[in-house]
């Protein structure tokens, strides 16, 4: 980090831009490289060399800390919290991770983007080539201030856009591809202007909409409370959870199944092959569908489509119908597990899982699983994530909550017991397990303790009368009684 200076012209940033646009416009406005421009402003080191390719402007992009934000706002003009905002960290734990020590994505958790962005054509033509945060996001497939399907990559060089960082040396035209091409020779910069690549129209009123509005909701507020969980509400982090494993689940087993959920178009775009062979710049091709964000919008939109359909059943047992619908093969077995397990999933979802399988199990696993329950779980599990905002709980108190019965109780004196009233079940309640209040009452050490027979019913007395309490030894638990007390002797005074 070097000593910065403030810029002789300020640019602010649009709502809801990235950081590496942002600073790209500012460059252009100067007539600077951005490698000038991010030394100027002290976000960069002055000896840097390649910084394109040592990955500093990837993590700049991602998260910025306490001085890099405090320098940006005193050079460029924007306030510490707009810095924070233009990077990915906006999002984190709502709808990715971000690992605060590498400053990186996790590209393994619910579908998080580390690098790439996809853009609309509509929204670079209208705002100059200023390119939004919300495009990298994997759950981003659709423009809903256009209605159009996002494009992935630049149909010139065939490479997604940032997925390298640009070069700093020289100045950047905003609204162009700055990727390498390939077909030049010798290589240059693409220059592809984006406002004139065609881009996928899609109905107001269709499934693809739809979904992306129900997306951007769960984002903006931050949890999830439609559909399967109206009772249960769930952060939206663990939404994505539960939508990456459905469509895990969806795009490995059924895939054909799930052309209904999408225009014919978007089906198209997501049938096309593979390019056979794959160049140096290609992202790594997921081998397991589902399991890392998918490469092309149309694929991210089927996938969302037909996952939503299931969540947005009025309760678990609606969604696993849904879903056991959807994979049931023809000789009516699902391909799926009660032992399967999925990270980073809710409740709900689990809910969902066994709710499916529960005509194909056996009674004992239906108890087991509670499958009758309107949220079904496993043992052991809670129905609702924990609330930790009460504090911990006295252990004391849940430890008298687990002994103590519920029922309503009735307060009567004792005999042989210190004196003082005594909390007592009702008597049907004693009846129908067999108890006495002895049995509840603290025991004693060294004194045998009879069970009164005042003010019982004379149909009850005999049989209080009758009964023999076991010793009791100190520390209030009854003496076990084996073999050797029937072979025990006598006491010696009472010898013939």
């Amino acid at each position: 980090m070097t000593r910065a200076r403030t810029l002789p012209i300020r640019l602010a940033p649009h709502s809801g831009e990235a950081l590496d646009s942002w600073w790209e416009a500012v460059a252009h406005r100067l007539g600077a490289s951005t490698g000038d421009v991010l030394k100027s402003i002290g976000l960069l080191p002055r000896g840097a060399s390649r910084p394109a390719d040592s990955g500093i402007l990837g993590r700049l992009v991602t998260l910025l800390d306490t001085d890099q934000a405090a320098t940006l706002a005193w050079s460029a003009g924007v306030t510490e919290a707009e810095a924070h905002a233009m990077t990915l960290a906006r999002y984190d734990r709502r709808v990715h991770v971000v690992d605060p020590q590498r400053r990186r994505v996790a590209a393994r958790h619910v579908w998080g983007r580390a690098r790439g962005s996809r853009y609309c054509p509509a929204c670079l033509t209208e705002n100059g080539g200023r390119w939004l945060l919300r495009w990298r996001l994997g759950w981003s497939f659709v423009c809903l201030d256009h209605q159009l399907l996002l494009v992935d990559a630049c149909p010139r060089c065939s490479r997604i856009p940032r997925h390298f960082q640009a070069t700093t040396r020289h100045p950047l035209a905003p609204g162009r591809c700055h990727s390498p091409s390939e077909k030049d020779s010798p290589p240059t910069r693409c220059g592809q202007p984006f406002e004139d690549v065609p881009a996928l129209t899609l109905a107001v009123q269709g499934p693809v909409i739809a979904a992306q509005k129900l997306i951007e909701e769960a984002i903006s507020r931050g949890r999830a409370d439609f559909g399967v969980y109206q009772d249960h509400p769930q952060p939206s982090l663990a939404l994505f959870g539960d939508l990456r494993a459905l469509a895990c689940i969806l795009l490995r087993r059924v895939p054909e199944r799930l052309a209904g959920f999408v225009p014919p178009e978007i089906l198209a775009l997501h049938q096309q092959p593979v390019p056979k062979k794959r160049r140096s710049f290609d992202p790594v091709e997921e081998t397991r569908p589902g399991r890392l964000a998918p490469q092309r919008a149309a694929t991210a939109a089927l996938a969302a489509s037909a996952t939503l359909h299931i969540l947005e059943q009025g309760d678990a047992h609606q969604a696993g119908a849904a879903l056991r619908h959807l994979i049931r093969d023809a000789d009516g077995s699902i391909p799926l597990k009660v032992g399967l397990r999925w990270a980073h999933t809710s409740p709900v979802f689990d809910a969902v899982h066994l709710a499916t399988l529960a005509p194909h199990l056996s009674h004992s696993d239906q108890l087991r699983y509670r499958t009758a329950d309107r949220l079904p779980r496993r043992p052991g599990s809670s129905a609702a994530p924990p609330d930790h905002s009460a504090g911990p709980r006295d252990p004391d108190a849940a430890l008298a909550s687990m002994v103590r019965p519920a029922e309503p109780f009735e307060r009567c004196s004792v005999a042989h017991h210190p004196p003082g009233p005594v909390v007592l079940p009702p008597a049907h309640w004693r009846r129908e397990r067999g108890l006495h209040h002895s049995d509840l009452a603290p025991s004693i050490p060294g004194r045998r303790q009879a069970r009164p027979t005042h003010g019982a019913p004379a149909h009850e007395a005999g049989a209080l009368q009758g009964h023999q309490r076991r010793p009791v030894r100190a520390g209030g638990l009854p003496r076990p009684r084996g073999i050797t007390d029937r072979l025990r002797p006598p006491p010696r005074d009472r010898l013939p």
